[in-house]
């Protein structure tokens, strides 16, 4: 055998055994932080079906919404005006359904005083089509706990964490209030990046979240730096659990979110497993024109159609939010501040899931999409100004 193909071989050898190292490494530090139910059959669902997408949610346990009793569809503008331009980098602008097409774009609404001006669907993807909305999940988690203190549920944002989970006392956690887990400032022990060594990879996959998430620690005094961490949203999801009392968060989504809000098509929230408990922080999936129906709550100030669904407060708390914090875009009550870019407050999800609420313009924007499409999040925000802005 030729020297080349000796040396070829022994690399081949070396790299498979590697790879089985890395595994073994893998699955021990699974075991270890998610137990042998929750590490292990995370590490084969990792396996089987690779990093998240929007379509996560077909191949997870879940639990469905169902579309309202009461739909209360979006009208339609007569004859809104033709689309704009849209720049997509520095000095190149296209039009809007082309810079749609180039980016992967599923699903594109904007919705201008209580009428749909444009909507376009791409990809394949279908009108009332579910896709998961990956972190915009965790506007609508926050919308929930606001939600409970209205109805008495929570007794305020400003409740321990502890009160709820009592099982988390001692472990450096005991200064959390709610709002610090909904304004990620809890000074939590995760941090929020895809080495698969690390918590948040194995949070995204477990079978067994109520036991990973009871072994969290804090890490930092609550209510200093904001640092955003999937892990804040998980724990208020559980404390929100908790107190529902054998209640769902899927069925308080469908009595307080799906229902009154005239949603038209179903939804599913994936589970960690089955008949466990929802992952807030990343994995709700539903329609564009449902999703715009959160932006209407907001833009109606929590009165939509003249109903009140939601205390004026919080609704003015996140709009009030400030430009930016530590340096990054402003972040409260599980909304972005818009700013620099625009006005206004924006839901962001990973591979570019949006929600864009423009009160100055009674404007609401929505992107589903397979990626980001080689644009950042200043970009697209910039993209949905120029939406908002234009004279449909």
């Amino acid at each position: 055998m030729p020297a080349a193909a000796r040396l070829a071989r022994r690399l081949a050898v070396l790299a498979a055994a590697l790879a089985v190292l890395a595994l073994v490494s893998l699955a021990t530090t699974w075991a270890w932080r998610g137990g042998p139910e929750g590490g292990l059959v995370g590490l084969a669902r990792l396996l089987r079906h690779g990093t998240t997408t929007v379509d996560d949610f077909r191949h997870a346990p879940f639990r469905p919404l169902a579309a309202s009793g009461r739909p209360a569809p979006f009208a339609r503008a007569p004859s809104p005006a033709a689309p704009p331009a849209v720049e997509t980098a520095p000095g190149r602008r296209v039009p809007l359904a082309q810079a749609l097409d180039e980016t992967r774009t599923l699903a594109f609404l904007v919705v201008r005083e209580d009428a749909i001006v444009f909507e376009r669907h791409g990809e394949g993807h279908r009108a009332g089509e579910p896709s998961q909305y990956f972190s915009v999940t965790k506007s609508v988690l926050a919308t929930l706990a606001a939600m409970a203190v209205d109805d008495g549920i929570l007794r305020s944002l400003d409740e321990p964490l502890t009160a709820l989970v009592p099982e988390l006392a001692g472990r450096g956690l005991d200064g959390v209030r709610l709002r610090h887990l909904a304004d990620m400032d809890s000074g939590l022990d995760y941090e929020e990046n895809d080495n698969p060594f690390g918590r948040h990879v194995l949070m995204n996959y477990t079978a067994a979240l109520e036991p990973f998430l009871l072994g969290l620690g804090g890490a930092a005094p609550a209510g200093g730096r904001f640092d955003y961490k999937s892990g804040d949203a998980a724990l208020l999801s559980l404390a929100l659990t908790r107190a529902l009392r054998g209640r769902t968060l899927a069925a308080y989504a469908q009595a307080r979110l799906w229902e009154p809000l005239g949603m038209e098509d179903g939804a599913v929230w994936s589970l960690d497993r089955e008949g466990g408990l929802e992952k807030a922080w990343c994995c709700l999936a539903g329609s564009a024109r449902d999703l715009a129906k959160i932006g209407r709550l907001y833009l109606a100030r929590g009165a939509p159609g003249g109903t009140r669904r939601l205390d004026e407060r919080w609704v003015a708390a996140a709009l009030a939010q400030p430009a930016a914090r530590d340096g990054l875009r402003g972040y409260r009550l599980g909304w972005w501040s818009a700013r620099p870019q625009a006005e206004g407050i924006v839901a962001i999800g990973k591979d570019g899931q949006y929600l864009y609420v423009d009160p100055a313009r009674r404007t609401i924007v929505v992107r589903l999409g397979r990626g980001q499409g080689g644009m950042g999040t200043g970009r697209w925000i910039s993209l949905f100004a120029a939406a908002a802005a234009h004279p449909w």
